[in-house]
């Protein structure tokens, strides 16, 4: 597979009865099969080269349940006055009104201001930055926390709009990438996913001596991880950005 990179095709599958549409990327390097559905309720596979289409269309056609799921619920978030979202780990309430862009919460609400008010997609996207700023700051305080405890060098802290991780450690290039979708954890969830990334600086997988790091500086790790499987299974971030 030297050379490829990723490579992008349409196709369906049937999936309860129905013909199911769905974008196929391969990626070079990529071990696992995912799926996913994005905002506007397209089905998004993403597999190694290696992984045969046969293969793939069975995986897709065994989800047909929580594809069809994941789709009402794409369609559900409008992006409307009333609206709820999870920020810092509680339910917010939207509010939207024209003017200049601007986002700020107060209390349980969350006051977007933008200047096409009636277009999703404008919400959206000042929502999804007002996100990344609020794991951001909250990064920028706990990582070189970490980072002392361990003595190691801060590293560059950027955030992102990944769907499927929370946060990303390049240990190459010693950057760490958080997604704008953290912001919805509450800080104790939020620190277990910027420790997790910061020892990936010293553990490149997820052997024995990655996990006794976290254990021995996080010692409720283990109830924390519990939580935070619990949360991906909700599904409160599901097609959130």
């Amino acid at each position: 597979m030297c050379g490829k990179k990723t490579q992008t095709e349409g196709y369906t599958a049937i999936c309860n009865y129905k013909q199911t549409n769905f974008k196929l990327v391969r990626r070079a390097g990529q071990r696992n099969l995912r799926l996913r559905v994005d905002s506007q309720g397209e089905v998004v596979v993403s597999a190694p080269y290696e992984v045969s289409f046969f293969c793939i269309k069975e995986f897709v056609e065994k989800n047909a349940d929580w594809i069809e799921k994941q789709k009402s619920k794409a369609v559900q978030r409008t992006w409307t006055t009333g609206q709820t979202l999870l920020l810092n780990g509680i339910t917010v309430i939207l509010h939207i009104s024209a003017g200049k862009t601007c986002v700020f919460q107060n209390g349980n609400v969350l006051y977007v201001t933008v200047r096409n008010p009636e277009k999703a997609q404008a919400v959206r996207k000042a929502v999804c930055v007002y996100y990344c700023n609020e794991i951001l700051a909250f990064a920028e305080k706990r990582v070189p926390y970490w980072c002392g405890l361990l003595g190691i060098e801060v590293p560059e802290i950027l955030t992102g709009h990944a769907r499927t991780r929370w946060g990303v450690c390049n240990i190459r290039d010693r950057k760490i990438t958080f997604s704008a979708m953290t912001a919805c954890l509450d800080d104790s969830l939020k620190d277990l996913v910027v420790f997790h990334e910061v020892c990936h600086l010293l553990c490149r997988g997820h052997q024995d001596d990655f996990h006794n790091l976290m254990q021995t500086y996080m010692p409720d790790v283990k109830e924390r991880e519990k939580r935070l499987r619990i949360f991906n299974r909700s599904g409160a971030t599901e097609n959130l950005f």
